[in-house]
């Protein structure tokens, strides 16, 4: 496929960064699409909404503090068919803590799809519905099905990568959305500052 001429395309009236990567079986083409939405939420405060700040912070740094996770959507609906061949999830690291640690992130469907941006918390996905499970970890939250991981981020570009099979999941089962829930997977694995949609740099937003 590599050999195969490409073509960006850009989602009309969107930039043409950003980034979920996606090649496309039918014509070898590329498309790069920025988030619609994007926000993390925190189980040390609970109740607090991220609104719309210009960076997430995720990870972990104990088993009951600081414990982060992303939400994040993709609107691939100008989309006639969606069978990817190979696609990519970037965050982009603009600071890392001086601890040394790895991170081990995981990266899965939502199944919770009504979030709220500015009113998603620890406990509710948006003001008044609560989570299947506090910090969206039920069964009816998210699934672990075809989910993607990456181990160590630092400052720079970090990729979750051979995430086509779960771009194709969400695509059939999100109306042609790509809803996702990045989650730290296991302990005392340190938080990074991310940025996001709302960031000054738009070449760096998700």
């Amino acid at each position: 496929l590599d050999s195969i001429p490409q073509a960006i395309i850009p989602k009309y009236g969107q930039p043409s960064w950003g980034l979920i990567q996606m090649r496309l079986a039918r014509c070898a083409e590329k498309i790069y699409q920025p988030t619609i939405r994007d926000t993390y939420i925190q189980h040390y405060s609970p109740d607090t909404s991220d609104g719309t700040a210009n960076n997430l912070y995720l990870g972990m740094t104990g088993s009951d503090f600081y414990w982060n996770k992303g939400l994040f959507d993709f609107d691939l609906s100008d989309l006639l068919e969606c069978n990817p061949t190979d696609a990519t999830f970037s965050l982009y690291s603009y600071r890392r803590p001086y601890h040394t640690s790895d991170i081990k992130y995981k990266l899965s469907r939502l199944l919770q799809l009504d979030w709220g941006e500015t009113t998603a918390t620890w406990n509710k996905y948006d003001e008044t519905n609560s989570w299947n499970t506090a910090g969206c970890e039920g069964n009816d939250d998210y699934t672990s099905t075809n989910s993607v991981y990456r181990y160590g981020c630092n400052v720079g570009w970090n990729h979750w990568t051979s995430a086509q099979n779960l771009v194709q999941d969400c695509w059939n089962n999100q109306s042609k959305h790509i809803q996702l829930v990045l989650r730290p997977d296991g302990s005392y694995e340190w938080n990074n500052f991310y940025s996001r949609r709302e960031t000054t740099n738009l070449t760096l937003r998700p």
